[in-house]
């Protein structure tokens, strides 16, 4: 089928208005096939149970019909009341940990049959399944052996006559595709296809690490924050079995923290002592499972000195959310500076807390 023109619609706080959600969802329950963002890509899909909209998309796409067509899930849940899988506790485990995010997992069913499942963490698929009450199937919105579109514009100019509703989401945060991996096994996995996340990260995170440090330049504001925020959730869930340590690796040793840190701990309920600089050493990184840096430069600076490091360093917008993004210095800045950069710690800190814990 081949459209004019491509109804736009455009997200607002990553969703659609409820009007605007009916009518896509409309849309779709008529077969026709759709172009939405993702936190990875754009994808291009239709509902499980549409085999017109199934064979549209291969001929979009220009893709081989043996290959199978990933499925979208709005909850893990789905995999075993939808599709009778039985996933492993490893399976388990990993999806647990890494989904909604960008990641695909390969699963045995019941019926012999294998797929391969994605979970986005982005608010309007996952609203707009929820809506449809069933699964999607979608690939990435690109032309087989073309590169996938990661905005709008891109998008738009491939599909805009091919499909019957193309999603403005803007760029997509992460513009990388998401990672697949095998899970076919029960008690191991295979990386079929590196993307966000790599394996080291997620061995990591499987490996429940027990000692966590997060590392910045002066140990007086980011990693401070970090630890702080780190170990009021532990206490407040009980959970005694994670020790938390802060350093820098240009810090003045047993310098308090900054004032406007002093001032957002207090504005957050978290007492401020006990936190004294500490320079980055050798015995404190050894003394970690998990390194979590604010910025590249830090974790290039580790691994310059320690590159056997490598397995259990990482960015901490990366170990979070999949992010290069860095935690930017609050330092000689305003408090409301703080207060953004405390904000965005606590935020990647609940992806943190799920994947060692």
């Amino acid at each position: 089928m081949i459209f004019k023109e491509a109804k736009v619609y455009k997200l607002k706080d990553a969703a659609l208005s409820g009007s605007e959600l009916k009518e896509l969802t409309g849309i779709l329950e008529a077969g026709q096939v759709i172009v939405f963002p993702t936190e990875t890509v754009y994808g291009l899909g239709c509902l499980y149970d549409k085999e017109a909209g199934k064979i549209e998309i291969f001929d979009i796409k220009k893709r081989n019909p043996q290959k199978k067509l990933p499925v979208m899930i709005g909850d893990l849940r789905t995999i075993e009341s939808y599709f009778k899988c039985k996933p492993s506790s490893l399976a388990k485990d990993i999806m647990y940990k890494f989904m909604p995010g960008p990641l695909t997992v390969i699963l045995n069913c019941a019926s012999g049959n294998s797929f391969a499942f994605r979970m986005p963490a982005h608010k309007f698929i996952l609203d707009l399944i929820s809506v449809c009450r069933r699964p999607f199937v979608a690939t990435s919105a690109n032309v087989s052996g073309e590169k996938p579109a990661v905005d709008f514009t891109q998008a738009r100019h491939v599909f805009f006559n091919k499909v019957a509703a193309i999603i403005d989401g803007g760029r997509c945060r992460l513009g990388r595709a998401s990672t697949v991996i095998d899970l076919r096994e029960t008690d191991t996995f295979k990386i079929i296809r590196e993307g966000v996340y790599s394996q080291e990260l997620i061995k990591t995170a499987l490996s429940n690490p027990k000692n966590i440090l997060f590392v910045c330049t002066g140990n007086s504001c980011r990693s401070i924050l970090a630890q702080a925020v780190l170990e009021k959730e532990l206490e407040e869930n009980k959970n005694t079995n994670i020790l938390v340590a802060s350093a820098g690796t240009a810090a003045l040793e047993n310098m308090p923290p900054s004032q406007n840190t002093i001032r957002i701990l207090k504005e957050a309920g978290i007492k401020t002592d006990g936190y004294k600089a500490k320079r980055l050493t050798p015995e404190i990184l050894k003394q970690a499972d998990l390194v979590l840096t604010m910025e590249t430069t830090h974790m290039y600076y580790i691994l310059e000195h320690n590159p056997k490091l490598k397995h259990k360093t990482f960015g901490f917008l990366k170990f979070a959310f999949g992010l290069e993004d860095e935690i930017q210095d609050p330092i000689g800045k305003d408090i409301d500076e703080y207060r953004k950069v405390f904000s965005l710690i606590k935020e990647a800190m609940n992806e943190v807390i799920k994947k060692i814990t």
